[in-house]
């Protein structure tokens, strides 16, 4: 090919800044497009490289996320990693219960010693396993009380998957539940989770790729909604893709397009290439739970845990604590998320930030003894949503490929990251493979 090959990607957040990456240094003249006035997705944040940013959203490493690890270091970022040990609670029952070890495990009164047992065996079978594909028929809700009980699925399980799937809960697959024993088995130091995050925050890891990109040769366009993939003709066999940008035609060909976003957007800005057919209903078929994430500074620290998990009927499923894990750049406060996740249908979702954010901090009030004399200096409300798939059975054989049925479009979305769930390591690693396959089309 005599010239550089001229790619778009639709989607800044991690996966689509870290392909841009990778294609920039093999010689591609990349253009990124981000609909929100920054990059980075779900890593995104608040601030500025000298300050520090407060992500929008609570995030971090695990020892064993090497794709991202991989990447932090080749971006001379490693030294900023702290690693810390998290403790960890549980909410149930109106108590708060230290949740960190397995001795942690075995003291939780509110299951029965055996199945308190049966749990920790059942979380060390599952971290043991190799071949998720023999979870692939089976229902977490049955896997769960099969190999943990019934009263650790009322009180512990059945909780937990209502209020990351709601009204999918039962439909979830066992593959998904396994991924999350297995991940939280691998990153653990004295009994404890090690966890990683970048100080000042994850922006500046989306913002260090994004000047690479510019730094060769490419653009990198934020406040761009693109509403419109269309083909361009060509003298070649090949065809060209044209973008719109809020319905105005973009200046420049392309010869092949990454969209590292969601099905149902992907399809309402590529439906002419899929007016039918078998990926067309695999693109339809893919649901997603949105989230709230309610950002909250408190005058001093809520509890000693980095990571509470809720089992109660709150609004909320998990209260996460930044300043326990790796203190937050703000110069005042103590910075905690509130996270929720649900359909697009549920009142809840549709409900005024102000009234969404009211409610939950009644209920945190209701949970944390110490909420009541805590002043709030400051709130945010981050909506998203496209956050969480929903993973049913068989998920492998409903998935829509990454390699879409029209040459040189591909897709790369969180619906593509499977076994694992959706997460910065192996958004990464979906960069790598789908920037792999566009390399092997243009200089086949």
């Amino acid at each position: 090919m005599s010239k550089r090959p001229k790619i778009a990607i639709v989607g800044g957040g991690l996966t689509g800044l870290t392909a841009g990456y990778m294609l920039s240094k093999n010689g591609c003249e990349v253009h990124i497009f981000e609909t929100d006035n920054r990059l980075g997705g779900m890593i995104s944040g608040v601030g500025s490289t000298e300050s520090g940013y407060v992500d929008d959203i609570y995030h971090h490493l695990f020892t064993s996320d090497k794709y991202l690890l991989s990447l932090l270091e080749e971006l001379d970022l490693s030294s900023r990693l702290i690693w810390s040990t998290a403790d960890n609670a549980l909410l149930s029952g109106g108590i708060l219960y230290p949740f960190t070890t397995a001795l942690d495990l075995l003291r939780f009164k509110p299951i029965p010693f055996l199945q308190r047992l049966r749990t920790g065996l059942a979380v060390l079978k599952a971290s043991r396993l190799t071949d998720w594909t023999t979870l692939e028929q089976q229902l977490a809700s049955d896997w769960l009380r099969k190999n943990c009980g019934e009263e650790a699925w009322n009180t512990l399980w059945h909780p937990l998957l209502s209020s990351k799937f709601g009204r999918d809960a039962t439909d979830i697959s066992a593959v998904w539940i396994w991924n999350k024993f297995k991940l939280r088995g691998s990153s653990r130091e004295g009994g404890k989770e090690k966890l990683g995050y970048i100080e000042g925050g994850f922006q500046i890891l989306a913002d260090l790729l994004g000047k690479f990109v510019s730094a060769h040769n490419g653009i990198v366009n934020t406040n761009s909604r693109v509403s419109e993939i269309f083909p361009r003709p060509t003298s070649g066999a090949k065809i060209h893709f044209g973008l719109k940008i809020q319905g105005e035609v973009y200046p420049h060909s392309f010869d092949q397009i990454i969209c590292a976003i969601a099905t149902e957007p992907f399809l309402e800005i590529a439906s002419s290439f899929y007016p039918a057919g078998t990926y067309r209903d695999q693109l339809l078929a893919v649901k997603y739970k949105a989230n709230l994430c309610l950002n909250v500074v408190y005058e001093k620290e809520l509890s000693p845990w980095y990571w509470t998990t809720i089992c109660d009927e709150l609004p909320f499923v998990v209260a996460v604590e930044q300043d326990n894990l790796c203190p937050s750049p703000l110069p005042k406060g103590h910075l905690v998320y509130f996270s929720r996740y649900l359909g697009v249908e549920e009142k809840l979702w549709n409900r005024s930030d102000k009234d969404i954010t009211e409610q939950f901090l009644r209920a945190v009030s209701a949970a944390f003894p110490s909420a009541s004399d805590n002043k709030v200096l400051s709130t945010k409300l981050v909506r998203t949503r496209y956050s969480q798939p929903v993973v049913e059975r068989n998920y492998s054989l409903k998935m829509p490929s990454v390699i879409t049925p029209q040459p040189g479009l591909w897709l790369a979305g969180m619906a593509q990251i499977y076994p694992e769930d959706r997460g910065m390591n192996y958004a990464v690693r979906l960069a790598e493979e789908v920037s792999t396959l566009v390399l092997k089309d243009i200089y086949a």
